[in-house]
């Protein structure tokens, strides 16, 4: 509808930042077409309208704060869900998506507004929106791998295969040894069936990890390739024994899952820096 069309034009003004324009905007819808929304259209462009209006009153110092107790909120938020406590953990996010809409004179003026605002969308499953976002935060934060994280979780969900291989790819080169960005790539060759590229990154995203070693090995047909993978998980298993025989000091005796490389401590890698996104990828599968 008209209503529907002039109400998203308004909305896209305020995320880039254009607040004075977007308060403008809601401000008409309502006087225009209050008469013609149901109860909830009226509420919800009353509601942006008043958004926009105190963000236009806010200093940049003021927006700044909202900004970064909306990254403590996402965080919080998403921990919430991530412990099964999901009505808890959404109620969080969107009171973070509300102070991130406050903070919207920032959109174009703090690296993090964009990340935080497709972080919060994808896990209120608005995944469009936040292929938008995210689209503009790794434009803004080339070398910060949770952008690419998170873009390889929207393009999952939206079922974009080819955009998501390359977001694992960009993560990699940041952070080659990084367990979660390898783990995803070695998944997503395996269900195109790639299983000679899968391994390589199956291996990597393993570390002491007996579980997911024993699920990537049966997902491999290739039994050579799979054989690889359950030596692995027999190392892990002679490790255990030994560690239970001779202790804690006895774990650095034997080398697991060679290749990962020194990185294995600092798997979550990739260059954060000061006002850079919170850690995390977007919410589980």
């Amino acid at each position: 509808s008209n209503v529907d069309k002039q109400y998203y034009e308004a909305l896209s003004l305020f995320r880039k930042g254009d607040v004075a324009q977007a308060s403008k905007a809601f401000s008409f819808l309502v006087e225009t077409y209050g008469s013609e929304m149901n109860e909830k259209q009226k509420l919800s462009v009353e509601n942006r309208a008043k958004i926009a209006s105190y963000a236009e009153s806010l200093s940049p110092e003021q927006a700044k704060a909202l900004l970064d107790k909306a990254s403590v909120v996402c965080t919080q938020g998403a921990q919430l869900v991530a412990q099964e406590k999901k009505q808890d953990g959404l109620k969080l996010l969107n009171e973070a998506l509300t102070l991130i809409e406050q903070s919207s004179t920032l959109a174009t003026k703090d690296k993090r507004y964009n990340y935080l605002l497709s972080f919060v969308l994808l896990y209120l499953e608005r995944n469009e929106e936040a292929k938008t976002y995210i689209d503009k935060a790794v434009k803004q934060l080339p070398r910060h791998l949770q952008c690419y994280m998170l873009k390889a979780k929207v393009s999952r969900r939206l079922k974009d295969q080819n955009e998501e291989y390359k977001a694992l790819r960009y993560a990699l080169r940041i952070a080659p040894e990084n367990k979660e960005a390898n783990y995803r790539l070695a998944k997503l060759l395996l269900s195109r069936g790639s299983e000679e590229q899968a391994l390589a990154p199956a291996k990597k995203s393993i570390g002491d990890d007996k579980e997911r070693a024993q699920e990537l090995s049966a997902q491999f047909k290739n039994a050579s390739l799979r054989e690889q993978i359950d030596s692995i998980v027999v190392e892990m298993s002679i490790r255990e024994k030994r560690i239970k025989t001779f202790g804690k000091d006895s774990k650095n005796t034997i080398s697991l899952n060679k290749g990962s490389g020194k990185s294995r401590r600092s798997s979550g890698g990739g260059t954060r820096g000061g006002g850079g996104p919170p850690p995390g990828g977007g919410p589980p599968d």
